[in-house]
């Protein structure tokens, strides 16, 4: 296969698949798919093919379960797993296979991704580790550590979506309290701060199922849903504050994610919630640090791609 033949590059998460064609260095057909409409992945792919009316052959993949030890669930009607042998049973070849953030944070490197800033920082941000993170159906996170050419190397993904979370209010802690009483592990923080935890916070308080978050999101006036979703700005600031202080990611957070599109689309999006809990008070050093560090948001829905496109471009899957 030559170097200009086209490549599909997909993003799934949990709720979406995102699909382009990487061809004489574009991405062309992009275009977003809801994933419980089709049976698996390759009935996703042969119905691309058909409507785009294009060949492949090679598949780059960006998705949760990529390097990782914890179960997801695919999204697709039938649970199939991403494999090569998987990909090859429709005559594909599984070209790279990354987690979908450490894909998106190569898609931030990018200077045609546009970022919008909701929280402007220091000057010494450039020199520091910056976090990439947000809420979708879940929530991941990687981070961009400044290298010696000016640029940025991505550092593996991080479970810090998986830590028990913390709380500062008797309200947090009462909610976290009653959501692991439905549980038979810990409360983790995407429980309580992404898509997930929409579902598990309107369950804690109505013991009904969440079909879908625009149930809360079309309608914030409702006072249970807008109680729901100062809860989930407010769980959301204290992951950012445990995310960012271990590592130092004083360089800046950048927010990306299906979830928060959906909030921000809406001007549903509470960022002076988010702010003040993830800037808490603290140590003076470290309270210093979370006040000046930077937030910016990226709207851009195919980022991942960007960030496949990039990855392949740089040689680095081998």
């Amino acid at each position: 296969m030559s170097h200009n033949d086209p490549i599909l590059l997909c993003d799934f998460g949990g709720t979406h698949g995102r699909l382009g064609l990487l061809k004489n260095g574009e991405i062309l057909h992009m275009k977003k798919y809801r994933l419980a409409d089709f049976e698996e992945h390759l009935s996703l792919f042969e119905y691309y093919q058909e409507e785009m009316d294009i060949e492949f052959k090679e598949i780059a993949i960006a998705a949760a379960e990529a390097h990782s030890e914890v179960h997801y669930s695919s999204g697709f009607q039938s649970n199939s797993k991403i494999s090569q042998d998987y990909i090859s049973q429709g005559g594909y070849k599984l070209k790279i296979f990354l987690n979908d953030f450490i894909a998106s944070a190569w898609g931030v490197t990018q200077s045609n991704v546009g970022q919008i800033s909701l929280k402007e920082g220091r000057t010494f941000a450039d020199k520091k580790i910056k976090c990439f993170t947000g809420p979708g159906t879940g929530i991941g996170c990687a981070f961009l550590v400044p290298s010696s050419d000016g640029g940025y190397n991505i550092l593996s993904g991080s479970h810090a979506a998986h830590i028990r979370p913390c709380f500062v209010t008797e309200e947090q802690r009462d909610i976290i309290e009653a959501i692991q009483s439905t549980l038979s592990r810990a409360v983790i923080y995407e429980d309580i701060a992404c898509g997930r935890g929409l579902e598990k916070l309107y369950h804690i308080f109505t013991e009904e199922t969440l079909i879908e978050p625009s149930v809360i999101l079309d309608n914030p006036e409702d006072s249970l849903h807008a109680h729901i979703l100062r809860l989930f700005h407010e769980f959301l600031g204290l992951y950012l504050q445990n995310t960012i202080v271990p590592v130092q990611a004083y360089g800046g957070v950048t927010l990306h994610g299906g979830l928060l599109d959906a909030l921000y689309e809406r001007d549903l999006f509470d960022f002076k919630t988010v702010n003040e809990m993830m800037c808490q008070p603290y140590v003076d050093i470290v309270a210093e640090s979370l006040t000046d560090t930077p937030v910016t948001y990226i709207n851009d829905t195919y980022l991942a791609l960007h960030g496949l496109k990039n990855y392949l471009e740089r040689g680095l899957h081998g």
